[in-house]
């Protein structure tokens, strides 16, 4: 069904975490793209995350919801389970709505969506804060059943067809057009390529004598400004 997917590969291994070790993929979601979540009302909606995994080990992992705010932080931590190693099983996460917390409306990070890979001891210990969001302990962030694709170098972990959307069902993945989804991208991050040559062309400018210039650099979409 896709063509892509994201990959982990271990290739040096560490079996005893420190405590303060984290191994993440996330993904930074803008505030002001998930005011439609109506958080810190009566009327918060539930968010469910799904996507499809392979790895070669089998057992618990943790994906949390976490909103990042000037004020308070806080989070809901889910756990899934790898069946079957080797072999793509799609997953679906539900969390619930958080009717005592909104999230910053603007450009800047307001909610983190984190798949841990690997956790130490400062983020386990505790009791994961899995029923409803809740103000953020440290302790309680990451299943004490982690885990660990850092401990072996023929571990390995891969990902596709992520998605997160409002509402307690996960509905079939959205599929953009090639165009729409470069444009997105291209909104964090687009690169200059260099060509075959030592130098690049890649603004038209001008000069004046030999002390100086100036030039324009279109940026192909507006971007996000930190």
């Amino acid at each position: 069904e896709f063509g892509e997917s994201i990959k982990y590969d271990c290739t040096t291994a560490n079996g005893s975490l420190g405590s303060s070790a984290e191994l993440i993929l996330y993904q930074k979601v803008e505030g002001q793209n998930v005011q439609h979540l109506a958080f810190g009302t009566a009327s918060a909606k539930d968010v469910t995350l799904s996507f499809h995994v392979k790895s070669n080990l089998t057992g618990t992992l943790t994906a949390e919801l976490y909103n990042i705010d000037p004020a308070t932080n806080r989070h809901c931590s889910k756990t899934y389970t790898i069946d079957a190693a080797n072999t793509w099983e799609y997953k679906t996460i539900t969390y619930p709505g958080d009717t005592s917390q909104g999230f910053r409306n603007d450009n800047s990070v307001g909610l983190y969506m984190l798949l841990w890979l690997g956790s130490g001891s400062d983020k386990t210990s505790g009791t994961l804060q899995s029923s409803a969001f809740g103000d953020v302990t440290a302790a309680n962030r990451v299943s004490s059943s982690q885990l660990n694709i850092a401990s072996s170098t023929s571990n390995y972990i891969a990902f596709t067809g992520v998605q997160l959307e409002a509402g307690s069902k996960a509905t079939p993945f959205e599929r953009l057009p090639e165009a729409t989804a470069l444009a997105n991208c291209q909104r964090y991050y687009f690169q200059i390529k260099a060509g075959a040559n030592t130098y690049t062309q890649f603004c038209h400018g001008r000069a004046w004598g030999t002390g100086g210039g100036n030039a324009y650099l279109p940026f192909p979409v507006p971007m996000c400004k930190p």
